[in-house]
C-alpha cells in the first residue's frame, strides 16, 4: 500500500520496540486503550498480543478499512476501529465505547499534526489517565525541555502545567517504513487530575502572556511582552489606560527581573506573571 506523503506516513515494523513501546505504557490485559495513527496495525496487533481492549482512530480511509475488515474477520477481537482525523474526531465518544473509566492513549503521531494532537489530548485529563506517544525527537525534547534549556519554548510551558512530562527511549529513523530524515523518541504524558501545579487565574490570559513571552526569543521576556502588545499574542491584551506601564506592573507584581530570557522562566513565574495581568485587566 501506497503511503501517503501528505498525511506524515512513516509506519513501524521493528517487532522489539514495538513491545517495548507496550511495555513503556504499562498495558495489561483488560486494559482501555485508544490509539491514534494505527496504520497497518502492527502496533495494534503488539496491543492485542499484551491484552487490551482497543479504539483505534484512522484517518486513512485504506488503512481504516483494513483493520476494520480484520476486525469484522474475528468477533472476538477486541477491536473497535474509528474511521476520523484524530484532531476532530469525538474523543468522549470513543472512550464511552470502550467502557466506564479512564484510557491510556498509545499513539505513533505523523510529525505534521504530533503537537496538536497532544495538546488536545491533554485538555482532557478526565478522559486519559496516561499518554504515550512516538513523536519528532526535537518536539518530544521541547514538550520536556526544563528552565534554562535551549529547546524550551511555550509548548514546553503549556505542555508541563497540564502534565507529568518524561522522554523515554529514541527511535532510529531506519525503523520506519519510510524513513523519516530524523530522529524519533517515545515520550509519556500523565495528565494532571488536579490541574496545573500552580494556579492559573485566567487560562486565556495565561495562553497569551507565555506566547507573547515567546515570541521575540532573542530579546529579554520584558520586552518580548512589550512588543508583543503592539502587534503579537498579547495584542490589545492590556486595555488602553494601561498600554504605557502595563509591563513595568506584570514584573513588579510578579517579583520577577526584567532582564530574565523567556526560556529561563520557571512555569510558576509565567502563572505568576498571567496571574498579575489578569488582576491589572480585572482592575483596570
Amino acid at each position: 500500500m501506497r503511503l501517503k506523503k501528505s498525511l506524515g506516513q512513516h509506519l513501524l515494523k521493528h517487532k522489539p520496540t514495538l513491545r517495548r513501546i507496550v511495555e513503556a505504557a504499562g498495558v495489561g490485559p483488560g486494559d482501555p486503550v485508544l490509539e491514534i495513527g494505527p496504520g497497518g496495525g502492527a502496533l495494534t496487533l503488539a496491543l492485542l498480543e499484551a491484552g487490551a481492549r482497543v479504539a483505534a482512530i484512522e484517518k486513512d480511509d485504506r488503512f481504516a478499512g483494513a483493520l476494520a475488515a480484520r476486525a469484522a474477520a474475528d468477533p472476538a477481537l477486541p477491536l473497535l476501529v474509528i474511521h476520523e482525523d484524530a484532531l476532530h474526531a469525538d474523543l468522549d465518544a470513543a472512550v464511552a465505547r470502550l467502557g466506564l473509566g479512564q484510557v491510556r492513549v498509545i499513539a505513533n503521531l505523523p510529525y505534521n499534526v504530533g503537537t496538536p494532537i497532544v495538546l488536545r489530548l491533554l485538555d482532557r485529563p478526565d478522559l486519559f489517565c496516561g499518554i504515550v506517544a512516538l513523536l519528532q525527537d526535537e518536539v518530544a525534547q521541547r514538550l520536556a525541555a526544563e528552565p534554562g534549556g535551549a529547546a524550551r519554548g511555550s509548548l514546553s510551558v503549556h505542555c508541563q502545567m497540564r502534565a507529568e512530562t518524561r522522554l523515554l527511549f529514541p527511535v532510529k529513523p531506519e525503523l520506519f517504513s519510510p524513513p523519516p530524515r530524523v530522529m524519533s523518541r517515545l515520550v509519556r504524558l500523565c495528565p494532571r487530575q488536579d490541574g496545573p501545579p500552580h494556579a492559573v487565574q485566567d487560562p486565556g490570559v495565561f495562553d497569551r502572556i507565555v506566547r507573547g513571552g515567546f515570541e521575540h526569543r532573542r530579546k529579554t521576556c520584558y520586552n518580548s511582552i512589550r512588543f508583543s502588545l503592539k502587534s503579537g499574542a498579547c495584542d490589545s491584551l492590556a486595555p488602553g489606560p494601561l498600554q504605557r506601564d502595563f509591563v513595568d506592573e506584570l514584573f513588579r507584581i510578579a517579583e520577577l527581573d526584567t532582564a530574565v530570557r523567556p526560556h529561563c522562566v520557571t512555569n510558576a513565574q509565567w502563572a505568576a506573571l498571567a496571574n498579575a495581568a489578569a488582576h491589572l485587566i480585572a482592575n483596570a
